[in-house]
């Protein structure tokens, strides 16, 4: 007899609660927010509750009459999807927990490009301001050129309607900005 890695439902007429495989779904959202809240990066610990609440719910199915492979725990929206098939419910959840990764990816990286603007316009301010200190102030970064290498070519718009070509430099957890010759 070969194993097809399919599901395995045997006679059952215990109910089976969706409770888990919500907070499971939750996990990624819950995380990011609690890493903003924080301040912090706790990944490896949402990735351990992901991993382990599963389990726990694999638990839960068994008593209920059902049997899902174990490996299956550690592809969280496979397991959510296999589950989900199992015992006849929607896929809901296995949907809301690849939603939610993907915001959680997303939404850190439009933020930090956000901020790296508004930081770069204050380093252009500073700058103009220290070579005269009646220089006009920056009031917005216009992205020309991201090759995705941390060095980008920019535009900053500034009070007097001007524009002066920038570079920003990632190095590591510093904003770097150059004013290039007019």
């Amino acid at each position: 007899m070969t194993d097809t890695g399919a599901p395995i439902q045997t006679q059952s007429t215990i109910p089976v609660n969706d409770l888990l495989p919500w907070v499971i779904a939750t996990m990624p959202l819950l995380g990011w927010a609690a890493d903003a809240a924080l301040d912090t990066d706790l990944w490896p610990v949402y990735i351990g509750a992901n991993v382990g609440l599963c389990a726990l719910d694999v638990g839960q199915l068994k008593k209920a009459g059902y049997h899902l492979d174990l490996g299956w725990i550690f592809l969280i929206p496979v397991y959510l999807w296999k589950r989900a098939s199992l015992v006849h419910h929607p896929r809901t959840t296995a949907w809301v927990w690849l939603v939610g990764l993907v915001a959680t990816l997303a939404v850190p990286a439009l933020t930090q490009s956000t901020d790296d603007r508004e930081l770069a316009c204050q380093l252009v301010t500073q700058i103009l301001h220290e070579q005269d200190t009646s220089a006009p102030s920056c009031k917005g970064i216009t992205i020309l050129q991201d090759p995705g290498t941390g060095f980008v070519k920019a535009s900053a718009l500034l009070s007097d309607g001007s524009e002066r070509a920038i570079t920003i430099e990632h190095r590591g957890d510093s904003v770097e900005v150059q004013l290039l010759p007019r």
